[in-house]
């Protein structure tokens, strides 16, 4: 019975001696670590746990190829000779550069300078192309048609709102303006208020100019 008492209290020892050993160990380790004077694998990782690395994205490995190339328009609709301003931007904006290259896909469509000005050409669709003139594949795309036009003159009333002011391979249904003590008698296509239209035919190809026409309530 005296010798099984005394080999646990040998067994309780030897255990009290390895847990001061790993405990002042691990001490070593923390403080090897705030000084800077860690070699193994195990310390560094320690080390980076520790500290701030930088990494505004976690779980992105190369944080810097993290932004996306922009623009402030995924599509358009603009009329032969007119003109749209477009801007490239990195999001997030973690990345600053204006170093870009603007293309178009159609130039007979539309044609696009090298600071994002488009203008209409003709008639059709073209894709209006952003890029990285480092790096190409960073890129970005707005679809841009180009149309017939569609004009209004309301004789002092009010549009309705997105009343269709370009249009192209499309069926557009005219929205009816308002004007306060006058009724809505339809769009014209004359100035003399004679030959109606309710709506644009998909097959049209041509610029429109349209006449409100009123009657007092």
């Amino acid at each position: 019975m005296k010798s099984i008492k005394r080999l646990i209290c040998i067994l309780l020892s030897a255990s009290m001696i390895v847990s001061a050993t790993a405990i002042c160990a691990f001490g070593q380790t923390i403080d090897a670590v705030h000084q800077g004077n860690v070699g193994d694998s195990s310390s560094k990782e320690l080390k980076m746990q520790g500290m701030d690395t930088g990494n505004r994205f976690p779980g992105v490995e190369n944080a810097s190829s993290f932004p996306k190339l922009k623009i402030n328009r995924k599509g358009a609709k603009i009329g032969k000779g007119e003109k749209l301003r477009l801007k490239a931007f990195y999001y997030p904006p973690t990345q600053k550069g204006k170093n870009f290259r603007w293309v178009s896909t159609n130039r007979k469509v539309a044609k696009v300078t090298s600071d994002g000005i488009v203008k209409g050409i003709s008639p059709g669709r073209t894709n209006i192309i952003v890029s990285q003139r480092s790096n190409p594949s960073v890129r970005a795309i707005c679809k841009v048609t180009v149309g017939y036009t569609i004009k209004y003159h309301t004789k002092g009333g009010r549009l309705a709102r997105r009343s269709p002011r370009v249009y192209y391979n499309e069926r557009v249904t005219l929205k009816d303006p308002v004007k306060k003590g006058y009724a809505f008698k339809g769009w014209y296509t004359d100035r003399s208020r004679t030959r109606k239209i309710t709506y644009i035919d998909k097959g049209a190809d041509r610029d429109y100019t349209l006449y409100a026409k009123w009657e007092k309530e």
